[in-house]
């Protein structure tokens, strides 16, 4: 004991009262200490940190954060998008496409055995027909990037720039307000274009701008389109007291399974047969699966005539949106 005081006097120089130790031994592996505070009140352990943590529980050095590295840039600092991917957004939005194949923009680079440079020539064949010309621009650099980034910056400066990109379809109240508008001065059928999961959304909102109209909507199935929807004007359905089949679908329901329940209900094939169906279902995910339900029905019941309609409705306990009762009439 007289030689461990000996040696933290000999540590901790300066200190103006005696350090008492009360050391304990722990589980065999390591020793615990505990030392009383100095006349000013701190801790001396604390004013020792450095001295008497073991290199074993002292904290790892702080590592300089790496800046990330941002690839397909063509200045030095990193910012901006690169020429090549600026033409490539020019040309999928001149064609509004969400991307372009490999034969709309083709890169040629070689390299020049004389001046020791890589010369590239892009030829922009995706936007000969809308410009009426052969589109080749060439460019050289050090390297086969900067080759190809040159001839795009020189394609760059002569195509015109991309019309204001617009949204491939509008959203489902604009929708609804178009084809109601062409209703009122029309029996029908106006044709609309969405994707599947604004289906029974844009019936919704049709039902409430022009709910007299009774509108009945159908697909048409022989579209490459997502959906296109075929809305007519009609009498509105009757009642049914009997023979309604009530279902409640929801987002992890598949759309197969959901219109081979349903398309088995309206054909009376292992069930009662029934002439109508109401679907109850909350949230896009429902409506998407709902929407290539119904299509389905209407391919397998082509000689049922089978027709549906959607309005909004608000759920107890509910909170996903939008929350409709579609129904499905077999005429």
């Amino acid at each position: 004991r007289a030689w461990i005081l000996l040696a933290v006097t000999a540590l901790l120089p300066g200190m103006r009262s005696f350090i008492g130790t009360r050391c304990r031994a722990g589980d065999g592996k390591s020793r615990f200490c505990t030392l009383r505070n100095n006349d000013d009140g701190r801790s001396s352990h604390a004013a020792s940190s450095s001295s008497w943590t073991s290199a074993k529980h002292r904290s790892p050095p702080l590592k300089a954060a790496r800046r990330p590295v941002r690839r397909g840039r063509d200045d030095k600092t990193g910012k901006g998008k690169s020429n090549t991917q600026k033409l490539s957004e020019l040309v999928s939005k001149t064609l509004r496409r969400n991307s372009h194949t490999s034969e709309d923009i083709v890169y040629d680079v070689e390299l020049n055995t004389i001046s020791g440079r890589f010369e590239a020539k892009v030829h922009v064949a995706a936007l000969e027909g809308h410009i009426n010309q052969a589109l080749e621009f060439q460019g050289n650099g050090s390297t086969e990037s900067e080759a190809r980034s040159s001839a795009a910056a020189a394609a760059l400066l002569v195509l015109p720039p991309a019309p204001d990109f617009e949204k491939k379809y509008p959203k489902p109240e604009e929708a609804a307000a178009w084809v109601a508008e062409r209703l009122h001065d029309s029996h029908g059928p106006i044709e609309v274009d969405c994707p599947m999961s604004d289906v029974m959304e844009i019936l919704a909102h049709l039902q409430q701008r022009a709910e007299s109209l009774h509108a009945t909507a159908t697909f048409v199935l022989t579209d490459e389109h997502k959906s296109r929807l075929s809305i007519s004007r009609g009498s509105p359905s009757p009642v049914l007291q009997e023979g309604v089949a009530s279902m409640t679908p929801t987002g992890r329901t598949a759309g197969s399974a959901l219109g081979e329940a349903m398309r088995a209900r309206l054909a009376g094939d292992g069930h009662d047969e029934h002439q109508r169906l109401e679907l109850r279902l909350a949230g896009r995910p429902a409506a998407k699966q709902t929407g290539i339900a119904t299509k389905i029905v209407q391919t397998f019941l082509l000689d049922r005539n089978i027709s549906f309609r959607a309005r909004f409705e608000e759920f107890p306990n509910y909170r996903a949106r939008p929350q409709l009762v579609v129904t499905v009439d077999r005429n």
